[in-house]
């Protein structure tokens, strides 16, 4: 499974199962459904019943359950104080630490600009601090449903 794949499927049991990248806002959505986190599987595992509500979730965070079979390039402008920064539920940019490098998600780039050498606190790193204008990046191999979530969160579809 790639980095960004969404993945619905049968157990041998009877009972449906997602597996999709981590996102800290997912088991929270998923437990609320009756799901629960098979360690073995690497994947929530939840009632049939529950199908639609599951993939609405996961939808609701990701942007897109069904695979268009077509990838493109967004490119979005990432501003604020927020760490990690995060579109449609991809990874883009985080600082582990105040004073460490910002670090990029797999297939993101900057195109325009430049992160500062630190931000935030030791206790609360972020990307920077509010005088700071942003830096543009670009996010390769977006599947296009999920692309079109991004267009919707402020980012632009550029190839």
């Amino acid at each position: 499974m790639s980095d960004n794949s969404i993945k619905f499927g049968n157990m041998q049991s009877g009972q449906r199962y997602v597996r999709t990248p981590y996102h800290p806002d997912l088991p929270a959505k998923l437990r609320a459904l009756g799901g629960k986190w098979n360690d073995l599987n690497k994947a929530w595992v939840y009632d049939p019943r529950d199908e639609e509500r599951v993939r609405a979730a996961v939808e609701s965070i990701f942007g897109s359950t069904t695979p268009s079979g077509r990838v493109v390039t967004v490119r979005w402008q990432v501003s604020g104080r927020y760490n990690p920064a995060r579109l449609a539920g991809r990874e883009i940019a985080w600082r582990p630490g105040r004073d460490t490098e910002v670090r990029l998600g797999r297939g993101v780039v900057v195109v325009e600009g430049e992160f500062p050498r630190s931000g935030g606190s030791s206790k609360y790193p972020a990307l920077w601090n509010s005088s700071h204008p942003g830096v543009v990046v670009e996010i390769r191999d977006v599947d296009y449903n999920v692309a079109q979530r991004m267009v919707d969160e402020g980012g632009e579809i550029v190839g």
